[in-house]
């Protein structure tokens, strides 16, 4: 497949990749343009937010250069169990691969974990990945930690958005008292991500490179909740919800919530 691929990239000019299952079956064949690749809209998954989706995305890099942005927000957004890029060298054929999946693990007193892992890239012709075992490892490990969270916790789980420009000392009262309002509606906060913003995005209230290191978090967790600590319109919890696939409820509906339990 390689081959063909970097042979097919070489003529047109164009990056061209597919999406495969985990059974080895190709489910969709994409012709980009010189630089991407765009992947059309999926079906959401029948397992949830808590689960990847079963596909891998193996594509072409006309130029030879390792994954992108773009390449990390397709594994994170479309939960891929991985996507690689194949170099194409100056006479057509497969270079490089580079490989990458989610971080399946989450050190919670770590803020520095990683969103993904990048496999060392190696010449196709050396390439030995046995993608059914590297999938069948990140999902037993997703699978663990989620375990692991939740014989600790009773309650519904979910993630804490903060975004804020506050100081240390109030951001961390004002997340405090969040949680207690969390427990107060039956909710455990099993993590809380912070946003410091000079200048609030309209549509998700938060920059899209954030909003993916949510999603990675909660796929770690296991969660399909994420709460925000300030109000939303509905236009963004719509757009939230329809990016992330997890439900969406902002301070003043988990205040209402509380008074609907009384």
């Amino acid at each position: 497949m390689a081959r063909d691929l970097a042979r097919w990239s070489y003529e047109t000019g164009r990056q061209i990749g597919c999406l495969i299952g985990r059974d080895g079956s190709v489910e969709m064949v994409i012709v980009g343009d010189a630089r991407s690749v765009f992947i059309p809209e999926l079906p959401k998954s029948r397992e949830g937010r808590s689960r990847l989706r079963g596909l891998r995305l193996v594509h072409t890099h006309i130029k030879g250069e390792p994954l992108t942005q773009d390449d990390f927000m397709d594994l994170v957004f479309l939960r891929l169990d991985c996507v690689a890029a194949i170099g194409v060298d100056n006479h057509g054929g497969p270079g490089k691969i580079y490989i990458a999946h989610i971080f399946p693990g989450r050190n919670s007193t770590n803020e520095n974990t990683p969103q993904w892992v990048t496999l060392p890239p190696v010449p196709c012709s050396d390439a030995s990945v046995n993608f059914s075992e590297l999938i069948e490892s990140i999902e037993e490990e997703l699978e663990r930690h989620r375990s692991t969270m939740e014989a600790r916790v009773d309650s519904d789980r979910a993630l804490l958005v903060a975004v804020t420009d506050r100081d240390h000392t109030d951001l961390d009262s004002h997340i405090n008292e969040m949680r207690e309002l969390a427990r107060a509606a039956g909710i455990k906060i099993v993590d809380t991500v912070v946003q410091r913003v000079r200048k609030v995005n309209p549509r998700f209230l938060i920059g899209k490179g954030k909003l993916s290191e949510i999603m990675v978090r909660a796929l770690q967790h296991g969660v399909d909740l994420l709460i925000f600590d300030r109000e939303l319109n509905p236009s963004q919890v719509k757009a939230l919800t329809d990016a992330t696939e997890l439900r969406v409820v902002d301070r003043t509906q988990l205040i209402l919530d509380i008074f609907a339990q009384r």
